[in-house]
């Protein structure tokens, strides 16, 4: 074999290889001898066919495996000699395939960065301890209540409100013709909830029971329904009764609403789920915390192929919301637009510093996790797969199954675990000093963080029940950590006993669900 470096720049490696045709011919007449001492051909004895016709049946097939091959050991080969240690998988272009000619390919990979590490013993951690107080519970319970969906009868006759539950009958044209999935009746629907597309809900605003009005409008452009988007429809609406919201107190009726028997034992839940929920923010905010500081304190240069490769898969979820985002807007939503006034080329920009940093930090995390020999056990692996596998309820097998053939996504299912493993580890030898604060001093922290990890300066002042939203699930997270629970909705886990009521409207029909 023979080995041409051809170009070193960088962590740039490409090489011009040469395999002897001898050496393939050689290998592929070995083949065609294995197959006939057991060949078994019409008018031929068993293990008497010429190797000639063995050739013609399956020389091309046997030359394909034997140049796969030789490739594969000649690049393991290369690497093991030269002691090189790609970053990602190498490239391999075949250049000259034998037939009566020698085997030409090049090899192209890009190396590992050689890393100075910096010492983990002097790191500094705050460890941010939350302590929940009466208010923190007050008002998560307040909102509990806030958020509760009763209806009943109007208190006194009057047209139909936002926030109100109205039942219609409807039906929907395009110009004269009815369309399929536009027709309901007896549909509940509370004004305001957006259920329907927009314009729809607010049209009925204004409306008594008894009333039949048209509603007009235009399906959005992105309405998944071809033959619909962009139509504009009429629908025939008869308002059959109106509802008004029953407000919660906090008391006893409150927590039954919640499955528990009384105020005491929503306020013991509160306070417990509250407690849980700041704490693993303040997990996150460390671990973000200890990243920054892991990524600022190493310099070193990356690999460029494997930083596109990430820019363009972190492109790609930002192009998914961004049409996510464009489609709620249509639909009436008034969130925040984080790429409202960029432009391509800034936001191209931006996200390619946050590929840069995951690169960075992926890298620097395998390379400690072989210096100090951290890595994941099989039980570990097979907990990563089994969790991803209970996401998909009655396919477990054939989860499991598609990890086993496909090794790259398994990589890429198992990744968060070792880092959450890695970072573990590194925070042990950190010095940490543990302060108790308060929640909203916790959600000051964590934005600081995220601000700080973005790359951004300006501190921001929001509440914070919606900095812990945004802190804790930035859409831009160069750090990519595990997903943590909102502490403004601390009483999801009380509701898990909850039951569906029946005035809860039920998603349906010409606007969002019949499509």
């Amino acid at each position: 074999m023979e080995v041409l470096e051809i170009q070193a720049k960088g962590l740039k490696r490409e090489f011009k290889i040469t395999v002897p045709v001898a050496d393939i011919t050689g290998k592929v007449d070995a083949k065609l001898k294995e197959i006939s001492a057991t060949a078994n051909l019409p008018g031929f004895r068993k293990g008497h066919v010429p190797l000639s016709l063995l050739r013609g049946k399956y020389g091309k097939q046997l030359l394909s495996e034997v140049v796969q091959r030789a490739t594969a050991e000649a690049v393991q080969g290369l690497l093991k000699d030269r002691n090189l240690r790609p970053a990602a998988q190498p490239h391999v272009a075949i250049s000259a395939f034998p037939d009566g000619k020698d085997l030409e390919f090049t090899l192209t990979l890009e190396l590992i960065p050689e890393i100075d590490f910096m010492d983990f013993t002097k790191i500094e951690i705050e460890r941010l301890e939350p302590v929940i107080n009466e208010k923190a519970v007050e008002e998560a319970m307040a909102n509990a209540a806030a958020g509760q969906r009763r209806h009943g009868p109007l208190s006194k006759a009057r047209p139909a409100a936002m926030g109100d539950l109205v039942t219609i009958d409807f039906l929907g044209r395009l110009g004269d013709v009815p369309f399929d999935g536009g027709t309901a009746e007896n549909q509940q629907l509370e004004l305001g909830g957006g259920q329907f597309i927009p314009g729809f809900e607010e049209q009925l605003v204004g409306a008594k029971a008894g009333d039949s009005l048209t509603v007009t409008l235009n399906f959005p452009d992105t309405y998944p329904a071809e033959n619909l988007a962009g139509k504009e429809a009429t629908f025939d609406v008869t308002v059959k009764e109106i509802q008004e919201r029953i407000p919660f107190a906090v008391d006893d009726d409150l927590a039954k609403a919640f499955g528990l028997e009384n105020l005491d034992q929503l306020r013991t839940q509160m306070k417990e789920n509250l407690e849980q929920e700041y704490k693993n923010v303040s997990a996150v905010r460390e671990k973000r915390e200890y990243l920054g500081i892991l990524a600022e304190g190493h310099d070193f240069d990356l690999p460029q192929g494997v930083v596109e490769a990430e820019f363009e898969a972190v492109w790609e979820q930002v192009q998914g919301r961004r049409e996510q985002q464009k489609l709620a807007k249509e639909q009436g939503a008034t969130d925040e637009d984080e790429f409202e006034g960029k432009d391509d080329a800034t936001l191209k920009e931006e996200y390619r510093d946050v590929a840069e940093r995951r690169v960075r930090l992926g890298l620097l995390l395998s390379e400690i996790g072989t210096k100090y020999d951290v890595s994941l056990t099989q039980e570990e692996i097979n907990e990563g797969v089994q969790a991803e596998a209970r996401h998909h309820p009655g396919q477990e097998q054939q989860v499991f199954e598609y990890f086993q053939k496909n090794p790259d996504a398994l990589q890429r299912l198992i990744a968060p675990v070792f880092e959450k493993k890695m970072v573990g580890f590194l925070v042990e030898m950190a010095k940490i000093t543990t302060r108790k604060v308060a929640p909203d001093e916790l959600m000051n922290a964590v934005q600081a963080t995220m601000e700080q990890a973005i790359g951004k300066t300006e501190k921001k002042t929001a509440t914070p029940k919606k900095k812990a939203a945004k802190a804790v699930k930035s859409k831009k997270d160069a750090d990519k950590p595990a997903k943590s629970a909102k502490p403004a909705k601390a009483a999801k886990a009380a509701k898990a006993k909850k039951k569906e009521t029946a005035e809860k409207p039920k998603k349906k029909a010409a606007a969002k669900a019949k499509k």
